[in-house]
């Protein structure tokens, strides 16, 4: 096999990343994670709390006082499991995206299988349908929680 060794370190990598976001998912029943990064004209959020990840970002338009720091906020979770919220909002001064951790952890795992799997060089019409009805659930799911 070509490349072994870095196949082994890409899976190891992002396997190790998805165990790590599997332990945040479960952290988050219990416990809020707020990491704040406070720049001269914006700042950064990002958020983990009930099973949910939410990544915002604040576009001031003077400056704020002081240096660029950061600052981790670790308090109790809020109640309730959320498995299927999907937000996102753009605006000229915020952008926020919430995603639920357990889509994070399995993308990690489908990158950390991806080395392995056997690329056929033959173009089929059996995966062009199956690819169309992937695309076709993933588009309908997101339009169905909109």
């Amino acid at each position: 096999m070509r490349f072994r060794k870095l196949r082994i370190a890409w899976s190891v990598m992002y396997g190790v990343a998805c165990v790590l976001l599997l332990v945040w998912w479960v952290r988050s029943y219990w416990r809020l994670d707020v990491i704040v990064w406070n720049g001269n004209s914006s700042s950064t959020t990002v958020r983990a709390d009930a099973g949910l990840v939410t990544i915002s970002q604040s576009n001031f338009g003077g400056t704020l006082s002081g240096d660029d720091r950061w600052e981790l906020i670790v308090d109790n979770a809020s109640w309730g499991m959320q498995f299927w919220q999907f937000d996102w909002a753009w605006d000229t001064n915020l952008i926020l995206i919430r995603v639920p951790i357990w889509v994070a952890a399995l993308a990690a795992a489908i990158l950390a299988r991806a080395p392995w799997i056997r690329w056929s060089r033959r173009f089929r019409l059996r995966a062009l349908l199956i690819a169309t009805t992937l695309i076709a659930l993933v588009l309908g799911i997101i339009m169905a929680f909109e």
